[in-house]
């Protein structure tokens, strides 16, 4: 260090080098590419569940409908059309996807009341 008229002057030892690795573009770039990545694999775990959730939908109606084969037989002997038989099996899916339903709604509701809103209401206090 030394001084100069009045004023204090540093000597550097290394000389500064001032780079820019990336532009701001190519940043930007990055981050919505890492958020596409993402999206794309929630995307993916989404329809995976929903792929599990129509095969475990298809093996109960099929365990139903083959402990119901008498019943249907006797249905179709006595004159019962298909489109009813159809009918009365859809029925008790939909009663099942239903029950289903008003189970995980509001379990659901309840969770996301949970997370969210008690913290707040603690916080609040």
């Amino acid at each position: 260090m030394q001084i100069r008229s009045g004023k204090l002057f540093v000597k550097p030892i290394r000389a500064f080098r001032f780079r820019i690795s990336k532009t701001q573009a190519a940043e930007v770039g990055e981050r919505v590419n890492q958020e596409t990545i993402f999206a794309r694999l929630s995307t993916l775990f989404a329809l995976l569940a929903l792929a599990i959730t129509c095969v475990g939908l298809y093996g109960a109606v099929s365990y139903n409908v083959a402990q119901r084969t008498n019943e249907i037989g006797i249905h179709m002997a006595l004159g019962a059309q298909r489109a009813s038989v159809i009918r009365m099996i859809l029925r008790d899916v939909l009663t099942t996807v239903l029950i289903g339903l008003a189970a995980g709604v509001p379990w659901r509701a309840l969770d996301i009341e949970a997370r969210f809103i008690i913290p707040l209401w603690c916080r609040a206090q």
